[in-house]
């Protein structure tokens, strides 16, 4: 018998009552199952019962497509447009400032004038300096190594004031726009009154071992004091000028003509120099030598104490001392000329040379009375006579 027949057999109230219970539980737990499997499918149990899908389709209606929306057009933007720049015109520089000339306009200031470039690009400015120079300057480039003084402007002269009014300065301008032209030069210029005339004719002479004596001739312009310096150089071949002087060895002032040192050093060679000075005006200097300070060689002087010291018929034997002075120069022979007392030309004693202070005259006549003298000589030539000796032979 089957199991439900045998419940209600037994007791068919309570069976029916438990079936009932049965069923309830059996559908609570389908509709769990259901939720939870449609809560993880993502589908509501309200879009199942409505709506079920069946391979792809919708139960019990013809499927419909969700529209999709059409985007709106994002508007391009319109591009601004690019200013074209303006070219900048080439601008050529100037050429440089034209008859440049500088002066001194009054006792320390220097006025620098020209006129515009006659070439190039406009000039919208200038530039000037001013450079301190020796007076024999050229005025280029290389003196300019660090100007003393600038002025930057448009017109077309400078004036730089507080130089040195015993100064020269050598000036340059140049004309610029947005470029710089070539510079112009001009100078040397002095940055006080006119200087004297220097001397002329300047020349050196030794005078002794340590002594040097400078000599020249005056300008024609009276009250006038010199300047003399006196510098040691290396050598004979040495040239004089200005660069040699950075400081001198020796130095003289005065109104004379002439000036001497006499404490220099024997036998050195040495560059000379002189210039006019009015009140603190200088001419250029004047330049001689090398000359060495040894003096210069000259003929012998005349022998002295002629006496004769043996006698014959017809010889005599002569002695003298030499010169006091040589001349410089090794005395290398004796000159002795005699002749007959009362005659008026000599004859030389033809003895070859010899520079012995003694000598015998031969070939006279016995008992006849003869004048004789003698002479040294050296490089520079022959000297003057020593005093006449009067002698007669024995008879």
């Amino acid at each position: 018998m089957p199991l439900s027949d045998r419940h209600l057999d037994r007791d068919r109230g309570a069976t029916a009552v438990e079936y009932a219970l049965y069923v309830a539980l059996v559908a609570i737990g389908l509709l769990l199952g259901v939720a939870a499997l449609t809560t993880a499918l993502g589908v509501t149990m309200a879009g199942v019962a409505a709506d079920p899908v069946i391979g792809g389709r919708t139960s019990g209606s013809t499927p419909t497509a969700t529209p999709t929306a059409t985007p709106t057009p994002t508007a391009t933007p319109t591009p601004t447009p690019t200013a074209t720049p303006t070219p900048t015109p080439s601008v050529d520089a100037p050429g440089a400032p034209a008859a440049l000339t500088a002066a001194m306009s009054t006792r320390g200031r220097v006025q620098a004038t020209w006129s515009a470039p006659t070439s190039g690009g406009s000039p919208s400015a200038y530039r000037a300096q001013w450079e301190r120079v020796d007076s024999g300057a050229t005025c280029d480039a290389d003196e300019f190594s660090s100007p003393d003084y600038s002025w930057t402007g448009s017109a077309s002269s400078a004036t730089q004031s507080d130089l040195d009014d015993e100064s020269w300065y050598c000036v340059r301008v140049l004309a610029a726009n947005t470029k710089e032209g070539p510079w112009a030069y001009a100078g040397p210029v002095l940055a006080g009154p006119t200087p004297p005339a220097a001397p002329s004719s300047v020349r050196a002479v030794s005078q002794a071992a340590k002594a040097i004596t400078v000599t020249w001739t005056a300008p024609s312009e009276s009250g006038l004091d010199y300047d003399v310096e006196w510098e040691k150089v290396d050598s004979s071949s040495t040239p004089c000028t200005a660069d040699e002087f950075g400081d001198p060895d020796e130095a003289w002032s005065g109104s004379a003509t002439t000036a001497t040192q006499d404490s220099l050093t024997a036998s050195s060679w040495y560059c000379v120099r002189a210039r006019t000075d009015r009140s603190g005006s200088t001419s250029t200097w004047v330049y001689a030598g090398p000359i060495t300070a040894t003096p210069p060689v000259t003929v012998p002087g005349a022998p002295r104490n002629l006496v004769d010291v043996n006698e014959g018929k017809t010889t005599v034997d002569l002695d003298w001392d030499a010169p006091r002075s040589d001349g410089g120069a090794s005395i290398g022979n004796y000159v002795i000329e005699y002749r007959k007392s009362g005659a008026t030309s000599w004859t030389v004693v033809k003895d070859g040379s010899s520079s012995s202070t003694s000598r015998v005259v031969s070939g006279l006549t016995k008992g006849t009375s003869y004048e004789f003298r003698v002479a040294a000589v050296n490089d520079e030539g022959q000297g003057p006579y020593s005093g006449i000796l009067t002698h007669s032979t024995d008879s």
